[in-house]
């Protein structure tokens, strides 16, 4: 990625995903330089959580497309949480 917009497949997924997102944002910080120096941060709602790492409330990945995937794996907090 070569922006810090947040790319139109990635916003579309948001959308669909608005009722499990608390926030979400674009940064420089080299997290996967292979992939770009571009990370998306997406923080869940607390009833939420990654389901690729349960207990987790955030997604972080450097490619929408790992984010959209992470996304499509939300799921219900099997532990809550609170902020």
């Amino acid at each position: 990625m070569h922006s810090n917009r947040i790319p139109k497949t990635l916003a579309r997924e948001l959308e669909r995903h608005a009722h499990q997102v608390d926030e979400y944002w674009m940064e420089d910080d080299e997290f996967e330089p292979e992939k770009g120096n571009w990370s998306i941060w997406i923080y869940l709602r607390p009833e939420f959580e990654n389901g690729y790492d349960p207990g987790l409330g955030l997604i972080h990945e450097a490619t929408a497309k790992d984010a959209i995937d992470a996304l499509r794996r939300v799921q219900p907090t099997t532990v809550p949480r609170h902020r």
